[in-house]
């Protein structure tokens, strides 16, 4: 079997970990995040069943397929501090097919929302068509979520992961919703 879970620990420096790919990058694989490189006396490294090449799929059950680089590694920071990595590691003749791994390109700059905001978001959910409002407050300086710009026009934001709290209790909002109004 070539997909397992690993269970760690995160230590004072974090996971001990590097990852490359994402939707972002021109790797072979777009959209897998990958394992670039493990940190000597780290939990990674330390637990011995990590390689570099693997495939992170998931952390904590949030999926990483799909998500850009800079999202994928806030999915890992923002972790608890037990973290279950669910991890596919392909046979090494499919590995070797990969392209080598690169760098892992810089975060784009961030603005500072305000502390609370008002979206007003579309859900496919059959039990609530249509557009509605919710009003969340941030939780040590997040909404706990992800998004993903689909167009060049100002309605073009989509919810891509809820990653954390406020958003991954609350259940108004999913991965999907648009935006269409802060």
């Amino acid at each position: 079997e070539s997909t397992f879970t690993v269970s760690l620990a995160k230590g004072s420096r974090g996971l001990g970990l590097s990852v490359t790919g994402g939707v972002d990058s021109g790797g072979s694989w777009p959209g897998l995040i990958r394992v670039k490189r493990l940190f000597p006396h780290q939990p990674a490294a330390s637990c011995e069943m990590l390689n570099v090449g693997d495939l992170i799929l998931e952390v904590n059950g949030i999926t990483l397929t799909g998500l850009t680089n800079y999202e994928a590694l806030e999915v890992l920071r923002t972790a608890s501090n037990q973290v279950e990595l669910k991890i596919c590691r392909p046979p090494p003749d499919v590995l070797s097919c990969v392209s080598p791994i690169s760098e892992v390109p810089p975060p784009p700059p961030r603005r500072e929302p305000p502390s609370s905001l008002n979206l007003t978001s579309v859900s496919d959910d059959e039990h609530c068509l249509g557009e509605f409002e919710v009003t969340m407050r941030k939780l040590q300086g997040s909404l706990g979520f992800t998004l993903r710009k689909e167009d060049d026009s100002a309605l073009g934001h989509y919810i891509r992961a809820l990653v954390r709290e406020p958003a991954l209790t609350d259940s108004r909002i999913r991965a999907g919703d648009k935006i269409i109004a802060v």
